[in-house]
């Protein structure tokens, strides 16, 4: 049996807000947002050939033209998201949220990555389409985990087989065939390496093609910082309702550790750090890994070893000669450097400076100083956050303000593009008009890389490490684990001589008529967390209220410690203020609704009014309750972006004062966190 839990939610509102640039409810929303285009219009999560796998550019040919791909880049956008998702994990659990869908696409995603593992052996040595000719691999030649992947699997009629999800408003009597959060329909896969090489079979030819396929170096970068932040953020004990892994492991968080132990074995090779094919040749692109050994075997050790870690502890298994001596050498150099006219080397440095944090100079200069040329020379600037808040040691460099002003010009829509030239150009922000913003920023706003409506997952990633970064302030210390090196806290004394030496500089250039403000907008020191986050999902999530409820409001004065006295009681769910509670997919409820007088609002004398709405599927499970007298009414209708675009036309009823733009709309006043029994 269940029991009702209800409790008084007190507020502490900050009046001084004014300097605060970004809009964070709106960011929220953002997030929330691309959360469910992603997974409904950019992918389809599952366990089959083709499942999990993102389409990097939908539409690609055209705004309203038929094809998507994967792209080259798709893994990597998968890596992206597998952060977000750990992080996304923690940011919950910080607010006592369900994390049971983070959980759930969590286990598909490394259950993928295990998937192209083991099917490369049959990629590699299947000679023909199978006798169906429906371009799967064969499972005869499968091989075993052993970090060897192939790129993707997507066959060629992938989408056609999925039209219904990838254009889910074919499933409504009413509306246009496109896609669930309003990309223009597609029912195609353009041409990829895997089916370059699916239909070179066909014709006896395939060689170069099946080489193609081989998953390159430059992608585990980011895969082994994948792995790192499922180590760190999610319990040994978090399982997808105990389901296995194709090793037998049910461990989200050890099988991010397994995964990384193979990838590093492939990479390693024999000694030498050449990846190579299943018959001893080298891989097309990408072979030669010596140059980045040294970080990407601690990087390897760190997904297998529990937060904090230390660079000063790297075990016996990932203690390699070669790394140890070449490339430990060659990383004390690049690391401090920036390559001209190499962006993908550039991002290569970036995630496996940040990824690995090790200091250059003979360990005299810490990472964090280590990175600024590179990633300030090609705008990759979110691998100084990403370091930060995934070791929580040293110092951020970058000003708050940096972070907010891009997160703040994601577009309503999702970021796209179509057209660069000035009289037409057709993109939702310059910020975010490249394929993927952390990993090809030089694409912005130009005729580079690939047209098309993009997945978001690069947005996705930076609000959730900008706002973890902000509840690590929170915690206090800098937002430092308080780790030691050499038994010293190296991290929180370079960030207490930074904020000594950051304050002394503004203090001085307000002397003499400068902004006396430090870098960050505020008279507080650079450890001042300016956007504190309680996470909440707007996706999917469960109300076990009771209505009506109320809030306290504490206002305040001046220090955010300070309590101006003046509370203001707000009650929620009534005939003057009705609830309205709405999820962007689906929403499940065991509340009661009481006619007026509540256990949670046992004062107020109004009739009830609650108004549930999901994109979806609204669930009311056992235990909800309306009490005769009240006013209940729930409905399924998506949300959209009505920006400039009209959403390609789609165009919805209004419900009372509701609306289906979800920027805009008023929901969620109260927040139905989900309560654990």
């Amino acid at each position: 049996m269940k029991i009702l839990i209800f409790f008084i939610l007190v507020i502490f509102f900050d009046g001084d807000v004014s300097s605060q640039t970004l809009d964070d409810n709106k960011a929220h929303r953002r997030y929330w947002y691309y959360r469910t285009r992603l997974i409904n219009d950019f992918m389809k999560l599952g366990m089959e050939q083709g499942d999990c796998i993102i389409l990097a550019e939908r539409n690609n040919n055209g705004e309203f033209e038929r094809g998507s791909k994967p792209g080259p880049d798709q893994i990597d956008i998968v890596n992206h998201y597998i952060m977000a998702l750990a992080l996304e994990y923690k940011l919950l659990s910080r607010a006592n949220q369900d994390v049971s869908e983070t959980v759930k696409e969590l286990y598909h995603l490394l259950y993928m990555i295990n998937r192209l593992d083991i099917e490369a052996e049959g990629n590699w040595y299947d000679r023909a389409p199978n006798q169906n000719n429906d371009f799967t691999i064969s499972t005869a030649n499968y091989g075993n985990l052993n970090g060897y992947m192939i790129r993707e699997d997507m066959p060629p009629n992938y989408i056609n087989k999925n039209l219904n999800h990838f254009n889910y408003a074919l499933n409504l009597q009413q509306g246009s065939n496109n896609g669930f959060c309003g990309s223009a329909f597609t029912d195609r896969v353009e041409e990829t390496k895997f089916i370059d090489y699916i239909e070179s079979r066909s014709w006896g030819g395939g060689n170069d093609e099946k080489k193609e396929m081989a998953m390159p170096l430059d992608k585990f970068h980011s895969m082994l910082t994948a792995m790192m932040f499922v180590n760190k953020y999610l319990p040994s004990d978090v399982t997808f309702n105990n389901q296995k892994f194709q090793d037998d492991e049910t461990s989200i968080k050890k099988e991010a550790g397994r995964i990384a132990r193979r990838v590093y074995t492939y990479m390693k090779g024999k000694g030498n750090w050449v990846l190579l094919n299943p018959d001893g040749s080298q891989i097309n692109v990408g072979a030669l890994g010596v140059f980045y050994s040294w970080p990407l075997s601690h990087m390897a050790n760190f997904a297998n070893q529990d937060f904090p870690w230390s660079y000063l502890n790297l075990g016996a298994f990932y203690n390699d000669p070669v790394a140890r001596l070449q490339g430990k050498t060659q990383y004390d150099i690049w690391s401090r450097s920036s390559v001209p006219n190499k962006m993908d080397i550039a991002v290569f440095m970036a995630w496996d400076v940040a990824g690995s944090n090790l200091p250059a100079s003979f360990g005299l200069k810490p990472a964090y100083l280590n990175m600024k040329l590179n990633t300030d020379t090609w705008s990759v600037e979110w691998a100084e956050l990403l370091r930060k808040v995934l070791h929580q040691d040293g110092v951020l460099l970058k000003p708050q303000s940096f972070y907010e002003k891009s997160i703040a010009q994601a577009p309503c829509f999702g970021p796209y593009k179509y057209s660069v030239k000035e009289a037409e150009a057709n993109y939702g922000s310059w910020e975010w008009s490249s394929q993927d913003r952390l990993e090809h920023p030089d694409s912005r706003g130009n005729e580079r890389g690939f047209n098309g409506n993009y997945p978001g997952v690069d947005y996705m990633l930076l609000h959730n490490l900008f706002y973890e970064y902000q509840n690590q302030l929170m915690d206090g210390n800098c937002g430092n684990s308080g780790k030691k090196v050499a038994g010293i806290e190296v991290g929180n004394v370079s960030a207490t001589i930074y904020n000594t030496v950051n304050n002394a500089v503004n203090t001085v250039s307000g002397w003499f008529g400068g902004n006396s403000e430090n870098n960050n907008g505020n008279t507080d020191d650079v450890c001042f967390p300016r956007h504190p986050y309680s996470a909440y999902n707007l996706m999917d999530n469960l109300d076990q209220n009771i209505w009506p409820n109320k809030i306290i409001i504490h206002h305040r004065k001046g220090s955010i410690f300070q309590n101006s006295g003046q509370d203001e009681v707000k009650y929620f769910g009534t005939a003057s203020n009705p609830q309205y509670i709405a999820m962007y997919q689906n929403l499940t409820s065991s509340s009661h609704i009481f006619a007026k007088n509540s256990l949670a609002a046992p004062e107020n004398s109004e009739l009830s009014n609650v108004i549930y709405r999901a994109g979806k599927e609204i669930t009311l499970s056992p235990g909800f309750t309306v009490d005769v007298g009240s006013e209940f009414y729930a409905y399924v209708e998506r949300f959209l972006c009505h920006d400039d675009k009209g959403s390609l036309g789609e165009t919805h009823r209004v419900m009372n004062t509701k609306n289906s733009d979800y920027e805009n709309d008023t929901y969620n006043e109260y927040p139905i966190h989900f309560i654990k029994k």
